[in-house]
């Protein structure tokens, strides 16, 4: 039986949040929300400084303290390994949320309910590679069989020793890390602690877009306000001329 996992080279990772963009686009998500966020370490004393980029979503964990958590069943797992949220049975109540070691669901404002990386399992049945694979401009990722001793990912593991992150909780997660920078005690306190070290940065440059475009009315107005005001002026002028 197929047991879907996912193996990410932060060393390859160049945090051009491509996974990111694909992910919230294939999923339509509001621009304020996303199932990958990341954490950055930085190691070192300049001028020899190095700065580790951890890609973060959901693990999918084989105890998975999600589905535990819920109350109405809403969160499941698949034969295949994949977590999985009915939308039909969330209430909304973000007891996973709560439950989720690695802060990896998010709460949807339109319809009130909470969902996470699904591993683009429409894709996966349409023979294609989650979104955030396939458009991996470093290649950091690799999605496979984590039961097929003989599958890409399995072989990668072994080779670039590649280990989950957050062990000590338990879960059995399903994506495993390379991390060149030692990742000390007090980093895997960090990571737990995402939501304080989250770096939002699409909601932000959507502020940006949004100020710069007031920026532009507010100027216009101030232009068609100076125009108009010199023309009443030459008319007024013209007027008492006559």
């Amino acid at each position: 039986m197929t047991r879907y996992g996912m193996l990410i080279d932060s060393t390859r990772c160049v945090s051009c949040f491509a996974c990111r963009l694909s992910c919230q686009t294939i999923n339509s998500l509001e621009i304020d929300k996303a199932f990958i966020h990341f954490v950055e370490k930085e190691e070192g004393v300049y001028p020899n400084v190095k700065v580790q980029t951890l890609p973060i979503q959901c693990q999918h964990c084989e105890d998975a303290p999600c589905v535990k958590n819920c109350p109405t069943g809403a969160s499941f797992q698949r034969k295949d390994g994949i977590v999985l949220v009915d939308e039909e049975k969330c209430i909304g109540c973000k007891y996973c949320i709560t439950a989720c070691p690695y802060d990896a669901r998010v709460e949807l404002k339109k319809d009130k309910l909470v969902q996470k990386c699904n591993f683009c399992y429409q894709e996966l049945e349409k023979g294609n590679q989650p979104a955030c694979v396939q458009t991996c401009i470093p290649e950091a990722r690799i999605f496979g069989d984590l039961d097929d001793p003989n599958s890409e990912i399995n072989i990668e593991i072994k080779k670039r020793n590649a280990k989950p992150i957050l062990s000590q909780y338990q879960t059995k997660p399903k994506i495993y890390y390379v991390n060149e920078i030692k990742v000390q005690e007090q980093t895997e306190k960090d990571i737990a602690g995402l939501t304080s070290l989250r770096s939002d940065l699409i909601k932000p440059a959507a502020g940006m877009v949004m100020g710069a475009a007031v920026a532009g009315l507010a100027a216009n107005y101030v232009v068609a306000t100076a125009v108009k005001n010199k023309e009443e002026k030459e008319k007024r002028g013209e007027e008492n001329h006559e």
